[in-house]
């Protein structure tokens, strides 16, 4: 639904009241000419903030119709502050200066303005690289409004042709460009809602009877989603929405900045995203549901503040958006809304209900396999079947502690036991007759630094590399020729990078091409790369999993595509580490080439187009393990 006037204005007035929002800069509407097509109805594929794999996207995703080389124009009179030609991330990209303080970004270009073309290559040819990063004087490149200043592409990391647009502040903070106006972009759709959780946030907390987090489907009733039963809960619960939205002529599934959240009508979250900071954007890990997305590929929103979440566009209760249910059989009214940026408006309905938790359930949820364990938070949650003349209380083993647990409840004739690993952490438990053993490692804070030395490997968590603590659990196992190093379970994100030591038992002789690699399975190989002390193979990564060493001895493969006097043009390719880089040379003068890796194409671009290429052709590429691959030809 649409917003009627009057509660759009208290909406939005009420969103920002968040103090990270205060600094906004106020532009007028008009000041920003729209970079593709101005004047003409245009089509997004993305928007600002909007949920990506550990990071918020940054601007917004202009469509140019499935090709490349439609004209980039100029939003605003200004400068060139910054430009930069890469494989990956944004491609070719520039950044243009404006007299209000702000910058515009223009990326995944195919083409700069031929100037600006001119002077990139120059550089390029002067530092024989293909990849560059400049910083032009202030106005030696100026443009105004409306100038061509390139043509967009498909370059970098870009998943298909489009012009990625963004506006940041002075801060370099990023800006929801669509609050500026922009009429060529039509919206009159209000968000879809396809998931509800209700999560428990502490060990008391339970949903329907249960410990845990549970999904549930919103009908679409009218223009309110809501679900019919009331969902019983007690003790500390939480919210998370999956939901996305769309504009007119456009199937692609977009964010949206604002979600608000009350309970009995009083206000527990509040969430307006329409700006921030580059250094927080990794925050998104703890902003949505990590170990969801990972298991499923969903992307729950928390309605909720996560421990670690330093994120500031929150305004929340003083539970930090948890709702708290300890009044017997009484019932919460609860309302979601969720507002895109032109002011459409969807709402979720629906009760929840305070029941205090029985202590015998029985349900259609999968039943657990006997030994089966998973961590919750800080609580770990673990089971163990009933058996006649068995106690039912535990026996946890805790640093040569013993500690007698009875059961949270009984689920499906399964022992259902929750311990607070905050207390300490388990190395077995006896329950009804089942030995369970744990293998706990360490629990590492996330507010210093942490190292941790092993038989079979060495961690070194700096201050601040992860969100929260850490239950941490190692392994080692070999399968087949291989040695898998268990580091966790993929379930917790990172904020910055962690140290490893692998220490292995396999002899390994060619060092020199044999690295570490995230291991997903058989033939599922990721290169993490890392560098040999004698014995032990130092690697740096930012994800927990499993991972192994393997040698690449296999040079790249380089097949000729064309190969005359006007142009050269490859693709190259390697089977496992991947490639490093790549060089050519004609009649022994080095030639720019340029690199599409999703293609896995190179090709030449000249200094002097009216030289044409004569005498021998040497192409040298290079994978990330050092193997080289060296192609000759005549021209």
């Amino acid at each position: 639904m649409k917003l009627n006037k009057f509660f759009l204005l208290t909406f939005l007035s009420l969103l920002t009241t968040i103090p990270s929002l205060a600094q906004t800069p106020k532009i007028e509407k008009g000041y920003y000419l729209f970079p593709i097509r101005p004047g003409e109805v245009n089509y997004l594929a993305g928007t600002m903030g909007e949920l990506r794999p550990n990071h918020f996207h940054g601007g917004i995703d202009i469509k140019t119709g499935g090709v490349t080389g439609s004209p980039v124009y100029a939003a605003a009179d200004g400068y060139i502050s910054r430009l930069k030609i890469s494989t990956s991330g944004y491609g070719n990209v520039l950044y243009m200066a404006h007299p209000n303080g702000t910058t515009t970004v223009y990326a995944h270009l195919e083409s700069l303005e031929k100037n600006l073309a001119d002077y990139v290559r120059e550089l390029q040819y002067k530092q024989k690289t293909f990849e560059i990063e400049l910083f032009p004087e202030k106005d030696q490149f100026s443009y105004r409004r409306g100038d061509v200043i390139a043509k967009s592409g498909n370059s970098g990391g870009s998943g298909g042709p489009h012009l990625h647009f963004e506006i940041r502040d002075a801060r370099q903070d990023v800006l929801n460009p669509l609050s500026y106006g922009f009429d060529e972009i039509k919206d009159e759709i209000p968000p879809y809602v396809f998931g509800l959780a209700v999560k428990s946030l502490k060990t008391g907390g339970r949903v329907n009877h249960q410990f845990g987090r549970f999904e549930f489907k919103p009908v679409l009733q009218g223009s309110t989603y809501t679900i019919d039963e009331p969902i019983e809960v007690w003790g500390k619960v939480g919210l998370e929405i999956l939901a996305h939205d769309k504009f007119n002529g456009s199937n692609n599934t977009n964010g949206f900045p604002c979600i608000e959240v009350l309970v009995n009508g009083k206000e527990t979250f509040v969430h307006n995203l329409d700006k921030f900071s580059f250094a927080q954007t990794r925050h998104i890990e703890m902003h949505m549901d990590y170990a969801t997305r990972k298991r499923t590929g969903n992307k729950y929103i928390r309605l909720y503040r996560a421990d670690g979440n330093e994120l500031p566009f929150y305004k929340l209760n003083r539970n930090n958006g948890g709702i708290i249910a300890n009044k017997p059989d009484s019932l919460m009214d609860v309302r979601i809304t969720l507002a895109d940026i032109h002011g459409n408006t969807r709402q979720v309905k629906f009760q929840l209900k305070a029941t205090e938790p029985k202590a015998v359930i029985s349900t259609t949820s999968r039943l657990p396999k006997p030994g089966e364990s998973e961590i919750w938070e800080n609580t770990l949650k673990f089971y163990a079947p009933l058996k006649e003349n068995s106690s039912k209380v535990a026996t946890i083993y805790a640093k040569r502690m013993a500690y007698e647990v009875a059961p949270a409840y009984i689920e499906n004739n399964m022992a259902v036991y929750l311990w607070d690993l905050r207390a300490n952490l388990p190395d077995s438990v006896d329950a009804c007759q089942e030995i369970q053993h744990f293998n706990f490692n360490a629990m590492v804070p996330s507010a210093t630094e942490y190292n941790l030395y092993l038989p079979e490997l060495d961690l070194h968590f700096p201050k601040g590399s992860l969100f929260d603590t850490l239950y941490l659990s190692t392994g080692y196992r070999t399968s087949k020729d291989l040695e898998i190093f268990s580091i966790s379970e993929d379930n917790q994100p990172l904020q910055s990078y962690y140290s490893v030591k692998l220490k292995p038992k396999n002899d390994y002789p060619d060092k020199a091409r044999t690295h570490a690699y995230s291991y997903s399975g058989p033939g599922r190989y990721g290169w993490e790369g890392g560098s040999w002390s004698g014995n032990n193979l130092n690697f740096r990564t930012r994800s927990f999993g499993d991972y192994t060493i393997l040698t690449d001895s296999v040079p790249p493969d380089i097949r000729p595509v064309r190969v005359n006097s006007n142009s050269i043009s490859f693709t190259i390719t390697d089977n496992l580490s991947g490639i490093s880089s790549f060089e050519a040379y004609v009649n022994d003068d080095w030639v720019l080439m340029n690199y599409d890796h999703k293609r896995r194409v190179i090709w030449s671009e000249k200094l002097d187009e009216s030289k044409p290429f004569k005498g021998p052709v040497v192409v040298k590429v290079y994978d990330q393990a050092g193997n080289q691959k060296i192609y000759t030809t005549k021209l």
